[in-house]
């Protein structure tokens, strides 16, 4: 899944760069559009959704205003509960990656407030939306 999303003057800080805090932000726009395209929405009618659990985050550089980023992620690996999600973001302008990271999200069961096993129907999703071309 790759999400394109402009730089906003809003996101620098006083050192006239993107905050840090915004790599993560940027993580989470691809990983909701992600988990939207693949129907794992679906699941949500019956309480079920995926929870984040973990989120780390390389800055390889800089990135300030103006610009555009390539939002990019992909389910690495699935768990008995767990999915493990790579994500890049690409700077449109510097041409090149300015940090990546990894996430991890665990299956959890809303109605009884505990995680729970990854099903076969989200593997299924997962197996679809891996083999789309974006």
């Amino acid at each position: 899944m790759v999400v394109e999303i402009p730089v906003q003057w809003g996101d620098q800080d006083a050192y006239q760069h993107v905050n840090n805090v915004i790599s993560l932000r940027w993580f989470e726009t691809a990983r909701i559009a992600y988990f939207q395209h693949s129907l794992i929405r679906d699941l949500e009618a019956d309480g079920m959704a995926p929870i984040l659990a973990q989120a780390s985050c390389n800055f390889r550089q800089q990135v300030k205003y103006p610009d555009t980023v390539l939002s990019a992620c992909r389910i690495s690996r699935v768990g008995g509960k767990s999915l493990t999600m790579d994500h890049a973001i690409y700077s449109l302008e510097q041409q090149l990656i300015v940090s990546d990271g990894t996430c991890i999200t665990v299956m959890f069961d809303y109605n009884k407030n505990q995680s729970m096993m990854v099903i076969d129907q989200v593997k299924q999703m997962i197996e679809a939306m891996e083999a789309r071309v974006d």
